[in-house]
């Protein structure tokens, strides 16, 4: 889900980044082609009420992968029994820029590997020294 909510922002960043380029390159934000692709998702037609007209799906993929990944940290802040294991301006930069939250959330992904490994460890270490004890005492 991470992965995939990076990879629906990153075409909408693309495209914001060149919309600032040629805005300013040429000096008119408003007038520039890629003003509608790059902020302009869907608008009413002629009322709020509808019809609903779908001017570029860039914009709406950038907001369905943010909230992909504020569903993702849901999903984990679930998991982990309501304890954040990131800072709270961590998850918030992550919501807004979800190309970070692979990042983020590989280097938890190894956090949690080396920890499980490391308890692992321990108890193979626990079970050798019982064997050993119940041998000893045989």
């Amino acid at each position: 889900m991470w992965s995939l909510a990076a990879l629906m922002w990153v075409p909408w960043f693309a495209i914001l980044v060149t919309l600032v380029i040629d805005s300013l390159l040429h000096g008119d934000f408003l007038g520039s082609i890629y003003f509608v692709p790059a902020l302009v998702g869907i608008s009413p037609q002629f009322h709020w009420l509808g019809p609903w007209v779908i001017h570029s799906w860039w914009v709406i993929g950038a907001v369905v992968s943010c909230g992909l990944v504020a569903a993702g940290w849901r999903i984990y802040w679930f998991d982990q029994d309501g304890i954040l294991t990131r800072s709270r301006k961590v998850i918030v930069l992550t919501i807004i820029i979800p190309a970070l939250a692979p990042l983020v959330m590989y280097k938890d992904a190894v956090r949690r590997h080396t920890r499980a490994e490391t308890k692992l460890e321990a108890d193979v270490d626990e079970a050798r020294q019982r064997l050993e004890q119940t041998k000893a005492q045989q």
